[in-house]
């Protein structure tokens, strides 16, 4: 069995950091304010609890869906499931970046929104190519990692802070259901190895999870680990989003080392829980 390092959590980091980044581009670039999502964006009580529901309801339905087609053993169907949702979630992605990058720079979008439309579509064609074509290496990692990461802040940015909380815990106690008892679990169990991932090969799990140096973290996790840097970055500052972060780092590296003596684990709920009870002791300090 693999011996986990210190140096399996880059990826992790790395999120962090893009995080950061990424919040940065949507917030100053303004391009979300008027968007309409069917989050709610009051911080009441209510708005929390209906959106998180939301988002619950969003998970379950995902799960039951993938549960369907693990059990009925089409794996293709299954394949085409997970490249169709990257393709078209990979598009607008790419679009809200790709639109706040040229506002921040000033560029006249109005005037060339045609020919960057083409762009956008062309990069989403390739980008999904590589990843769930090619053999898995460092240029597959890089692009899942910067993918969830850039998803997880879109998440940030129009959630509020509250939601955002409820919503991870939620998702870390069903991380914990769908790992050891629902759906991931007979995933993984259609991968034909034992054992951590072997880097390189080809596998189920390919476009959904961020390979490197033998492991593969869920691009969920990702997206939820980008989701609570960003929320704390945009309601408190940029030092507590990077006390967050460490919090998420140091989860993370507990997770990786207990991996050590079993095939899969919840990525989510030791940094979920660890960045919360930071979170929530620096917002009533």
């Amino acid at each position: 069995m693999k011996r986990i390092k210190f140096i399996h959590v880059i990826p992790v980091i790395v999120n962090v950091l893009l995080s950061i980044l990424f919040t940065s581009f949507l917030v100053t670039s303004n391009i979300l304010e008027d968007i309409e999502t069917p989050f709610l964006r009051e911080v009441t009580l209510s708005a929390t609890i209906y959106n998180s529901i939301l988002f619950f309801l969003l998970i379950v339905f995902g799960s039951i869906l993938l549960f369907i087609i693990i059990k009925i053993r089409k794996i293709s169907i299954l394949k085409l499931l997970f490249i169709s949702s990257f393709l078209i979630s990979l598009y607008g992605i790419i679009e809200i970046y790709g639109i706040a990058i040229m506002t921040l720079l000033d560029i006249p979008i109005d005037y060339y929104i045609d020919v960057f439309q083409i762009l956008f579509i062309i990069a989403s064609f390739i980008t999904t190519f590589v990843v769930f074509k090619m053999k898995e290496n460092l240029l597959t990692t890089i692009i899942t990692l910067v993918y969830g990461s850039a998803a997880g802040c879109l998440f940030g940015v129009i959630i509020p802070l509250w939601s955002i909380i409820l919503i991870s815990l939620l998702a870390s106690l069903y991380d914990i259901y769908s790992v050891f008892y629902g759906p991931l679990k007979y995933l993984i169990n259609l991968e034909p190895s034992n054992g951590i991932e072997v880097e390189g090969r080809d596998t189920l799990l390919k476009g959904v999870t961020v390979p490197f140096l033998g492991i593969h973290i869920g691009l969920g996790d990702i997206i939820f680990y980008s989701m609570i840097v960003s929320g704390t970055y945009i309601y408190t500052n940029i030092i507590r989003a990077f006390i967050i972060g460490i919090g998420i780092c140091v989860g993370a590296f507990i997770t990786f080392k207990l991996l050590e003596k079993r095939r899969a684990l919840p990525a989510l709920p030791i940094p979920i829980f660890l960045s919360l009870i930071l979170l929530i002791g620096m917002l009533y300090i």
